[in-house]
């Protein structure tokens, strides 16, 4: 304590110790804040890395995985082979042939294909239900500037 501090009878109070925690979510805000303010011209990008992480289009694509991955998919008079051939774009031989084109993925069977589109299904199941949890447990708001 100085002698001023002395003379006119203040102290000065300790420094608020502040926890890991709340360093960590002042950098975060920090770090968000610029982003949203400089913008570096990556929007979009930041949009795509936004719609990576939403479970809808990863739901889709399971879903389908299954489906194109079913042992009955390349059967010619099946309902689920017509139907994987008239999807735009994605026809035998094409660049995701192979998830249905059995001859073409030498390494694993149909049955071995679907037994993984499967074990797909359940993993994102239990990502979605743990990081559901999660962000319950854990809420941060949502910045004004980002609504």
């Amino acid at each position: 304590m100085t002698a001023r501090q002395q003379r006119s009878g203040r102290t000065r109070k300790p420094a608020p110790a502040t926890s890991l925690l709340a360093r960590l979510v002042a950098w975060d805000e920090q770090l968000s804040q610029r982003c949203h303010v400089r913008g570096w011209g990556y929007e979009m990008l930041f949009k795509v890395l936004e719609w990576s992480g939403h479970g809808v289009p990863w739901l889709v694509f399971a879903a389908f995985l299954v489906a194109a991955t079913h042992p009955d998919a390349t059967e010619p008079d099946s309902k689920l082979a017509s139907w994987l051939a008239h999807v735009p774009h994605i026809k035998p031989g094409s660049v995701l042939g192979p998830l249905w084109d059995a001859a073409k993925v030498p390494l694993m069977t149909r049955e071995a294909l679907h037994q993984a589109a499967w074990q797909f299904c359940f993993a994102l199941f239990l990502d979605l239900a743990l990081v559901g949890t999660v962000k319950v447990a854990v809420r941060r708001r949502r910045p004004s500037y980002n609504k």
